[in-house]
């Protein structure tokens, strides 16, 4: 076991790698290209929902417990692998499925930061409730608690639809 903290890094980390480097590659060829940014702009969101993950992770959330290392670090790989297909999987879809379907760039732009801030804010919310040092459950309070169980994860799927 190793703080969670340590295991959320491992977990994180890989990913935002990855996509820090397959973001550069794909911004030089665009540029050199002329052509779409629209792979730049998804490995940009990639890059973006990880940063703010591991920032989380260090200056957010409030940890109380330890988790299994060997997990966070397989988990880790696995985020590491999904980045790399949501990026490659790009390089399949033609620009003429956005030039029929113009409104779901803007669409999904916007369900990406709808996302994303929800999400944040609802994190926010319930590293505010935990007192430092407590390790008891509290029931989450405020934002969209009153009406769901975890908006964090709502906000989450809302992310990634986008």
């Amino acid at each position: 076991a190793a703080p969670s903290r340590i295991a959320m890094l491992c977990i994180y980390v890989p990913a935002l790698l990855l996509a820090s480097f397959v973001l550069l590659p794909e911004a030089r060829a665009a540029d050199a290209a002329g052509g779409s940014s629209r792979r730049v702009l998804v490995n940009g969101m990639l890059l973006v929902h990880y940063a703010k993950r591991v920032l989380e992770t260090l200056l957010v959330h409030r940890y109380s417990g330890s988790a299994d290392l060997p997990t966070g670090i397989f988990i880790g790989i696995y985020y590491a692998l999904v980045t790399l297909m949501i990026s490659k999987m790009q390089t399949f879809v033609p620009e003429s499925a956005y030039q029929e379907w113009p409104w779901t760039l803007p669409l999904g732009c916007a369900l990406f930061v709808v996302g994303q801030l929800g999400n944040l804010y609802h994190h926010w919310l319930l590293a505010a409730m935990r007192a430092p040092g407590a390790t008891k459950y509290v029931i989450p309070t405020g934002g969209l608690f009153e009406l769901v169980t975890m908006p964090h994860y709502f906000f989450e799927l809302m992310m990634w639809l986008g």
